[in-house]
């Protein structure tokens, strides 16, 4: 999924930016790789994962529906580099615009969440690059169980 991921990003990025692909890094790379802008970097971070359980009831003789879901919570930092710093400005608000809350993928609804931008407010006077982040959390499901009974005590809840 994590590819998945990335791609629509890359995709996203080259739409609003113009940066050709070879300058579209989808993984670590060395630090010459990063000295001449303008370049992208999508990264991920160390995923979580997520269990919620529901119960709900279905009529009046005590039948229980009982849901256990798993989910994967996976931030991707989305690094934006220039020599100009308007150009950050310009690319941060247009993907901000045009990123989708909700997608598709593998037929499967991911959930984006932006949850903070940082920005170099600092040119360096050696590289001459401003730099921008923004973090963003993609939460997808990866197993649901579902089980009905009409006996509450069959039901274990373990935290």
């Amino acid at each position: 999924m994590v590819l998945k991921i990335k791609d629509y990003l890359r995709q996203l990025v080259k739409e609003i930016t113009n940066i050709e692909d070879k300058k579209i890094f989808l993984e670590a790379k060395d630090e010459n790789q990063y000295l001449t802008p303008d370049w992208v970097s999508i990264l991920t971070a160390s995923a979580s994962s997520e269990k919620s359980l529901q119960m709900d009831m279905i009529d009046e003789e005590t039948n229980i529906l009982y849901r256990k879901q798993y989910g994967i919570e996976q931030p991707i930092l989305l690094s934006l580099a220039s020599k100009e710093n308007s150009n950050i400005d310009k690319w941060v608000y247009e993907i901000l615009q045009k990123i989708a809350h909700k997608i598709e993928l593998n037929n499967q609804i991911v959930l984006i969440d932006v949850k903070n931008i940082d920005y170099s407010d600092t040119e360096s006077s050696i590289r001459n690059i401003y730099v921008a982040t923004i973090k963003m959390l993609f939460s997808y499901g990866v197993y649901s169980e579902t089980k009905l009974t009409n006996e509450f005590s069959e039901i274990k809840v373990t935290i």
